[in-house]
């Protein structure tokens, strides 16, 4: 049986607005057939918040992230803040129509995730996908910060939060992006929020609990730091096993690098949609 052939986009590191652009002209490019299917990783040029799309921009203490040379954008997607800073970014971008994707979010989200557990499972480690269910969910939602509050579906590795996704569904389209770290940032984090220095050490206790990153884990296994290009590979392989498709190295058209250009300087680089709430 012929695997369905999606794009694959390995694309540079970029700014914020940048990166919050591309993820969205992607999105209107495959729900006009202008493209297939698309996986994404990529970085970022500097430590970056991307502030959940129905968040309070006042729960960032901008002061405190300028004088740490910390941006943020407003991302498309629900859930916390999350500061992308030594991590691998995926973004998976597919029609909502697609016959073996769940209706509901939160199984569309379990189902499209295996793809990185098979990828941290190559790595030896032994992840899995933990399900919380609601009252967890409702009871821990009062946190700011997305690696310190459940979802669904918690990717976990030894008891430990290591990757978090957000999703949403707009113009007939999926749109599911995540963060995969590399190394812990839980102090920094902590900094960037509008909270009194108890509440900053509680994040970071909470964080410390909560949340791992890869490299600390490879280390207490004795296992050498893979980079990000290796951790890309490996989570190529995860997804193109758990969704059973083809990877197709290419390239953001020309018409998605103009949709880029023109989200970034009325969206995504812009006052009016960064501080909307």
């Amino acid at each position: 049986m012929t695997k369905p052939v999606w794009r694959l986009l390995s694309t540079s590191a970029s700014c914020a607005a940048e990166n919050m652009a591309i993820d969205e002209a992607i999105v209107r490019a495959v729900a006009q057939g202008k493209v297939p299917p698309t996986l994404r990783f990529y970085t970022w040029l500097k430590p970056t918040v991307s502030l959940g799309y129905f968040q309070k921009h006042q729960v960032l203490d901008k002061a405190a992230m300028a004088s740490r040379g910390v941006e943020w954008v407003r991302r498309l997607t629900g859930g916390r803040a999350v500061l992308h800073d030594r991590e691998l970014t995926y973004s998976l971008v597919l029609s909502e129509d697609t016959p073996w994707l769940p209706r509901k979010v939160n199984e569309a989200y379990r189902v499209l995730s295996e793809g990185l557990v098979k990828g941290y499972r190559s790595l030896g480690l032994d992840a899995t996908l933990m399900h919380m269910s609601d009252q967890v969910t409702k009871q821990d939602s009062s946190g700011a910060a997305c690696f310190d509050a459940p979802s669904w579906y918690e990717l976990v590795v030894d008891g430990m939060k290591v990757a978090g996704s957000a999703q949403t569904r707009l113009q007939g389209v999926l749109l599911q992006h995540g963060a995969i770290l590399m190394e812990s940032h839980a102090e920094l984090l902590s900094e960037v929020f509008a909270a009194s220095e108890k509440e900053k050490i509680a994040v970071r206790e909470l964080l410390d609990q909560k949340a791992s990153a890869l490299w600390p884990i490879q280390e207490a296994r004795g296992q050498k730091r893979i980079s990000s290009k290796q951790l890309e590979l490996a989570m190529i392989d995860g997804f193109s096993e758990s969704l059973q498709i083809e990877l197709q190295v290419s390239e953001l058209t020309a018409g998605e690098l103009a949709s880029v250009r023109e989200l970034v300087a009325e969206k995504y680089a812009n006052e009016t949609w960064n501080c909307r709430r």
